[in-house]
């Protein structure tokens, strides 16, 4: 997920972070992944990432390092 649709969610008053619980839940946490969209935003990109890491407060620290990290390494062989 992006900057983009935490920015929508929180817009609509969805809390992010059930969001994000939910998509774990779904989909697993080795599938999902979060992205800045930094080049989309006029947003502060510390307040972004900042954003992302609230989304992620339901996940247990497992779970958040896949999703804020690990899976995009993995996926784009960093």
């Amino acid at each position: 997920w992006t900057s983009l649709n935490i920015d929508a969610l929180a817009g609509a008053g969805i809390d992010t972070a059930n969001f994000v619980r939910t998509a774990v839940e779904v989909f697993g946490a080795s599938r999902l992944m979060w992205g800045s969209d930094y080049g989309n935003t006029t947003r502060p990109y510390a307040g972004i990432v900042a954003d992302a890491v609230d989304a992620t407060r339901l996940l247990n620290a497992a779970e958040r390092v896949a999703v804020l990290g690990e899976n995009a390494r993995r996926v784009f062989r960093i």
